[in-house]
């Protein structure tokens, strides 16, 4: 007799636990901890598997029990992916999760070894974007951007779910037509609706323009310098302030020495990272984020947006997955300094253009990306899958 529905969910969830593997954990309490939340809310027991550098205690009071495995960021090596593949197996079969769900593209990739070891468990890979694998070149850099991803999507079937955060990113891991119908889509990690809400605008003029993000190339801080540079020198009451730190482990990160120049520049202003991000929205009308590629959807702008902020940013995957041209702010070319200043000038001189864009942009946070929303989908997505495993069983 087969099973009916409500009995493999029944069997799916009897003993959960979900075991998260990332590369860092700052990044894991920066971005996850409310899928934690709802994990836990539903009888999830949590583990997470990453670099330790100092967030354990504020992990532990979460609930998350916490074990180190070595994937550190930058570039690695094949040999480093099978001895961290090969730890992350033996946490497995220690921990025995019903659900092993890899986060970032070096953690998927970890996780698809380690499936070699531990065929049991259902695997849900989140590559959250290309990061600069996509932008490198060379051809060792091509085959991790490229053409990696797509083998490792084709080669997955089985017990595998796929979480991504935009619509272009299921097709370079080669999930097209029938294989993409069991992905799930989500809004990023999604933010606190609460802790993120509209404020009133500060005084014009200047034009308050902030870019929130590391200080990397790949995210285009200098082309927002040199677009408020021009509008400046053209006689445009604009400022700018960068807001972040540079990523050591990235390939590209902005010098220090050009970072201090650009402060040292009329009109700019280097903050370093900042904690209370609602506060910087406080004092800016408009986010900016001149991505050059590689985004899954970024925080920062859905933060923005919850704020009530009117969002420039460029034609790239995950950027214009929240930014409609024209409604909630303007997406321009990449590359294009000049295409951004233009932008800028638009809202400049166009009177209550920040605010109504402003306004849109919270109406497009509210419609799907708060993390609350995000995290119950995510978790419905685990049962899901959990029940269909149950189901394939032999009964």
């Amino acid at each position: 007799m087969s099973k009916t529905t409500a009995e493999s969910l029944s069997e799916a969830t009897a003993a959960r636990t979900v075991l998260f593997v990332i590369n860092v954990d700052w990044f894991f309490v920066s971005h996850f901890l409310p899928f934690v939340a709802e994990a836990r809310r539903r009888g999830y027991r949590c583990c997470l598997a990453c670099e330790i550098t100092g967030e354990r205690a504020r992990l532990e009071a979460a609930g998350v029990e916490v074990f180190p495995l070595a994937l550190s960021r930058g570039a690695r090596s094949l040999g480093s992916f099978w001895r961290a593949a090969r730890g992350l197996a033996r946490l497995i079969e220690a921990q025995a999760p019903q659900v092993v769900h890899a986060i970032g593209l070096e953690a998927v990739t970890t996780a698809a070894l380690g499936r070699l070891w531990s065929p049991r468990a259902q695997f849900v890979f989140a590559p959250t974007g290309l990061g600069y694998a996509a932008l490198r070149s060379g051809l060792q850099a091509r085959a991790l951007g490229r053409v990696f991803p797509m083998v490792l999507g084709r080669s997955s079937a089985g017990r595998v779910g796929w979480i991504f955060e935009n619509e272009d990113d299921p097709a370079t891991f080669g999930l097209v037509r029938k294989r993409r119908q069991g992905i799930l889509i989500v809004g990023g990690a999604g933010v606190d609706l609460e802790a993120f809400r509209p404020t009133e605008f500060p005084a014009r003029p200047p034009l308050r323009v902030a870019q929130v993000s590391r200080m990397i190339r790949s995210k285009g801080p200098d082309l927002a310098v040199e677009a408020v540079a021009a509008l400046r020198r053209a006689g445009h009451p604009v400022e700018l302030t960068l807001v972040g730190d540079p990523d050591a482990f990235n390939p590209h990160p902005v010098p220090q020495t050009t970072l201090q120049q650009w402060n040292d520049m009329a009109g700019v202003r280097w903050t370093g990272r900042q904690q209370d991000i609602p506060a910087v929205w406080a004092s800016h009308h408009v986010a900016c984020l001149p991505s050059r590629g590689g985004e899954g959807l970024p925080k920062s702008l859905i933060e923005a947006a919850a704020c009530g902020r009117a969002i420039v940013t460029t034609d790239v995957p995950g950027c214009r997955a929240l930014v409609r041209d024209g409604i909630e702010g303007f997406v321009v070319p990449t590359e294009s300094a000049e295409a951004l200043a233009a932008a800028l000038q638009r809202l400049l001189d166009t009177p209550g253009l920040v605010a109504k864009m402003g306004h849109a942009a919270r109406q497009r946070a509210v419609s799907g990306y708060s993390d609350r929303q995000v995290a119950a989908r995510v978790v419905d997505y685990y049962e899901r899958l959990l029940a269909a495993a149950a189901k394939r069983r032999p009964s």
